[in-house]
């Protein structure tokens, strides 16, 4: 990382511009994932900028009636994985305590409440 940083990791936004081969249509709503855990997507920071140039392969597009709140899919996707199981079918113990703070742990306390722990 460099100097000046534009901070942001992930971003949601809509699409102004498209290239002749890209499957995205102007004025869609994508997300753009930043974390190196999507496969072939490099990291991304800069998230924050006004406009951001991003090969067509590398946004997904995202219901709208998401809005701006589905740039939290990663870290929602994140809170998830930690109370079903990690990928192994079997379910943790609900929780005593949910230690965290910013939005993942809100997410999880979320998350917990939704499925009927309190």
């Amino acid at each position: 990382m460099g100097y000046p940083l534009v901070p942001g990791y992930e971003a949601v936004g809509r699409v102004i511009s498209v290239g002749a081969q890209s499957a995205a249509r102007v004025g869609q709503r994508v997300y753009v994932p930043g974390a190196r855990c999507f496969g072939e997507v490099k990291g991304l920071f800069g998230a924050s900028a006004s406009r951001l140039v991003v090969p067509g392969h590398k946004v997904i597009p995202v219901d709208e009636r998401l809005g701006e709140q589905a740039v939290l899919m990663a870290l929602a996707a994140t809170a998830y994985h930690s109370v079903s199981g990690g990928g192994t079918g079997a379910p943790f113990a609900p929780p005593d305590l949910i230690v965290g703070h910013g939005v993942l742990g809100r997410l999880l306390a979320r998350l917990n409440v939704a499925a009927g722990y309190t």
